[in-house]
């Protein structure tokens, strides 16, 4: 329901398929993941960011998506857990992705549940967050937001 929000972001490189080309957009997506598309969507320079890294236990495990990490928890986008870990490999939650979206565009009042109309009204289809906000985020649903988000030139 989304080969176009995921074509677009595949041209333009922001995002990309598996060994053999596939993305699986039914998917839940990753902390790190999520930040790293959204600092490809945003624009992001990484040139010259302090590495602040080793605030997190697990900065071992950040692999490509260290530099989309550093650079939100540098400009106080995300933080770690209580336990000093940032989890890159957990599932992002719809309310993880609203904070994150309400720091990064200024938008105190940036709200999920407008892209969920938006998906329901242009796609014909129900997001998983009418079953919950605390449930993952879709790729496709994620992709799908931050592609009308940069239409609406908000980043």
């Amino acid at each position: 329901w989304a080969n176009e929000e995921l074509y677009t972001f595949l041209r333009r490189g922001y995002i990309k398929g598996d060994k053999h080309t596939n993305y699986y957009p039914n998917a839940a997506m990753f902390r790190g993941e999520f930040l790293d598309v959204l600092g490809k969507a945003m624009g992001w320079d990484y040139e010259g960011v302090y590495d602040d890294t080793s605030r997190f236990k697990d900065k071992n495990e950040f692999y490509g998506y260290k530099n989309a990490i550093n650079y939100a928890a540098n400009m106080g986008y995300v933080s770690g857990g209580t336990d000093g870990r940032f989890r890159p490999y957990d599932t992002i939650t719809y309310n993880q992705v609203e904070w994150i979206l309400k720091k990064v565009l200024y938008d105190g009042d940036f709200k999920w549940n407008s892209y969920e109309e938006q998906i329901r009204h242009d796609k014909f289809t129900n997001p998983e967050s009418v079953k919950g906000k605390n449930k993952p985020i879709k790729r496709g649903e994620a992709i799908y937001m931050l592609h009308k988000i940069q239409q609406h030139n908000l980043i």
